[in-house]
């Protein structure tokens, strides 16, 4: 499989969209998360060596999963077409719940889930982040920007956290967000 880091939303979306069904192994599905996760140009490498082998994988998931949901809400310049598909990978996140993924992020993401025991909540707070971006485009002040943050950042953190497979005390997660929303 191609690494598709660069293929513009609408491509991904035929292939892997709403309206087409995808057929690839646990191996393409993770070679595409990893592909998609070295190929976009963000502010820091998500995989640097300082990520233990263990957690790559799981890493490159959760990363997928982000970088899809976010692209689904800035990349199609539509906001009503956003939510639509914000609310398709919604369905998608609870499918592969129930052990239905068909997608290859959700291929990827659903034995990282059952490894790490990763909950719900955090992908979902993701989601509606994003369907937020649709519908508020200014914030009242500090507090609104910060809670806004508790939805699009924080949760990454959490999920890093699970994956690293050590336990967090309420202090951790403090810590953890506070650093997250300061990032963000």
């Amino acid at each position: 499989m191609a690494s598709l880091a660069s293929t513009p939303v609408p491509e991904l979306l035929h292939r892997w969209g709403p309206d087409s069904s995808s057929n690839v192994s646990l191996d393409q599905a993770r070679h595409y998360c990893r592909s998609l996760t070295l190929g976009h140009g963000e502010n820091f490498s998500v995989l640097t060596r300082l990520v233990p082998d263990r957690m790559r994988d799981g890493m490159c998931a959760v990363y997928a999963f982000c970088r899809w949901a976010d692209d689904l809400g800035d990349e199609l310049g539509d906001a009503e077409r956003s939510l639509e598909l914000l609310a398709w990978w919604r369905k998608e996140l609870h499918d592969c719940y129930e052990g239905r993924a068909t997608h290859p992020v959700f291929i990827a993401l659903s034995p990282v889930i059952e490894r790490h025991g990763l909950q719900v909540e955090p992908f979902e707070a993701l989601i509606g982040a994003f369907e937020q971006d649709q519908t508020v485009t200014r914030y009242s002040g500090w507090d609104d920007v910060v809670a806004y943050c508790t939805g699009s950042a924080d949760p990454v953190g959490r999920l890093v956290l699970a994956l690293a497979d050590e336990p967090c005390t309420e202090q951790q997660l403090r810590m953890s967000d506070a650093i997250c929303t300061a990032l963000q």
